[in-house]
């Protein structure tokens, strides 16, 4: 396995932008969703 550490720490970024992505629409379930892709899309 080369430089399989350098692929875990690459991917940790990605894995955050996921998770925060996640979070965000976990959130908007949660509330009115309209009115939370309104502030995405205006």
């Amino acid at each position: 396995m080369p430089n399989s550490i350098q692929v875990l720490l690459s991917s940790i970024p990605q894995i955050f932008g996921m998770y925060s992505l996640m979070r965000t629409v976990w959130a908007a379930s949660q509330s009115n969703t309209v009115e939370v892709l309104s502030c995405f899309y205006t």
